[in-house]
C-alpha cells in the first residue's frame, strides 16, 4: 500500500512537471496539460513521461486508445505472459544458461565461481563487463581489465556475472562506448507463430557503456520490411527529435541494420524457446558474424510506441 501511495505522489509530482515541459513546447497554458495529463493517467494509463516524451498529447481520443501506456503494457503481460517462467528472462544468469544457443559470447557466473576461475576468464578476455545478475537498466554494469585482477576475489561467489566485450558490426558503431542494440518486440499468438511488432535501434551517447533510454540514449525506428531507419529518434533529453547521432554527426536517417533478415527470423526463434512468455522484448547485437542476443524484457517501455508515431499498437498486441 505505501508502495503504491509512493507511487501516486510521484507520478503526481512528475505530471506537474512534464506538464509545464509541454506547455513550453506548444504555447498552450500549464494547467491545460495539467489538467489533461492528469485525466490521460486516470483514462488510459498514461504515465507522465510517456504524456511528454511519447508525443501522448498530441494524440486525439480515438488514437489514445489504442496506444498502449503504462497500465495497458501490464495488461498485455498478464495475457500472454506465465509469471512463473519470467524469472528466465529477470535474471541474467539463468537467462544465460537458457538461451546458450542463442549467447555467442563466453560469460562466467560468479556466484558458483572460484576466484581463479574467474582470475582465468579475464586473464583469457583481458576486458570484459560485470554485470549484476538481477540489475535492470543498465545500472552496475562496469568495465574490468586485466589489471583489475587483484580485485576480482571480490566478486567470487557473488551474484554478478562476467561476460565477453562484444564486438560489434562497424556498421552498428557510433563512436560510443556501448554495444548499441536492436530492441525487437515479439508477440506469439496461440497457433505459435511469432510476430514482430516493432524495432527500434537504441544507441548510447559518449561514455556511457549501456545504450538504454533512460542512461540517456537514443533510440531509431526501424523499418520491419527492409530493415533501415525510418524516423527521427527520441531521447530522454526533454522532447528532442534526433535525426543526427548526438556526439558523432552522423546522420541515422535510411541507416540500414546489417544481417537484418537473418536477426528477424533469429529472434523469432528465440521467442519460440519460451513459449510460456509470449510477450517479449528482446535485445539483440549485430556482429560481424550475426545476431547475438543480449537479453529479454517482459517489460518493455513504454516509449517505444512513440517511435514513427505508430499508434494503434495495443490494439494489435490484444489481438492475437
Amino acid at each position: 500500500m505505501e508502495l503504491y501511495l509512493y507511487r501516486e505522489k510521484k507520478d503526481l509530482f512528475e505530471s506537474i512537471k512534464y506538464a509545464r515541459l509541454t506547455a513550453k513546447r506548444t504555447g498552450k497554458h500549464v494547467l491545460y496539460h495539467w489538467i489533461d495529463s492528469v485525466f490521460c493517467y486516470l483514462r488510459y494509463g498514461c504515465s507522465p513521461l510517456q504524456y511528454y516524451e511519447g508525443g501522448f498529447y498530441k494524440l486525439r481520443s480515438f488514437d489514445r486508445d489504442e496506444t498502449y501506456t503504462k497500465r495497458r503494457i501490464g495488461k498485455v503481460r498478464a495475457r500472454y505472459n506465465d509469471r512463473k517462467y519470467e524469472y528466465l528472462l529477470g535474471n541474467k544468469t539463468e537467462f544465460n544458461k537458457y538461451f546458450a544457443d542463442f549467447v555467442n559470447r563466453e560469460w562466467i557466473d560468479c556466484k558458483n565461481a572460484t576466484v581463479s576461475e574467474i582470475e582465468g576468464f579475464i586473464n583469457r578476455t583481458g576486458h570484459c563487463l560485470i554485470k549484476p545478475s538481477c540489475g535492470t537498466k543498465g545500472k552496475g554494469i562496469q568495465e574490468l581489465f586485466l589489471k583489475n585482477v587483484d580485485t576480482l576475489s571480490l566478486y567470487a561467489g557473488q551474484d554478478y556475472i562476467l561476460e565477453e566485450i562484444i564486438t560489434q558490426h562497424p556498421m552498428m558503431c557510433f563512436n560510443n562506448k556501448s554495444v548499441n542494440t536492436l530492441r525487437m518486440m515479439t508477440i506469439m499468438d496461440t497457433s505459435g507463430e511469432v510476430h514482430l511488432l516493432k524495432v527500434g535501434l537504441r544507441c548510447g551517447k559518449g561514455d556511457s557503456l549501456v545504450d538504454n533510454f533512460c542512461a540517456g540514449g537514443v533510440i531509431y525506428p526501424i523499418d520491419l520490411m527492409y530493415g533501415r531507419i525510418n524516423g527521427p529518434g527520441v531521447t530522454n533529453s526533454l522532447g528532442k527529435q534526433i535525426y543526427v547521432h548526438p556526439g558523432t554527426e552522423i546522420y541515422m536517417l535510411g541507416r540500414e541494420i546489417p544481417f537484418w533478415h537473418q536477426t528477424v527470423e533469429f529472434v523469432k526463434d528465440v521467442a519460440k524457446k519460451i513459449p510460456q512468455v509470449r510477450f517479449v522484448g528482446w535485445d539483440v547485437a549485430i556482429t560481424n558474424d550475426g545476431p547475438d542476443l543480449i537479453e529479454g524484457n517482459q517489460y518493455p517501455g513504454v516509449i517505444f510506441d512513440s517511435l514513427n508515431m505508430n499508434h494503434g499498437l495495443y490494439r494489435e498486441m490484444m489481438s492475437y
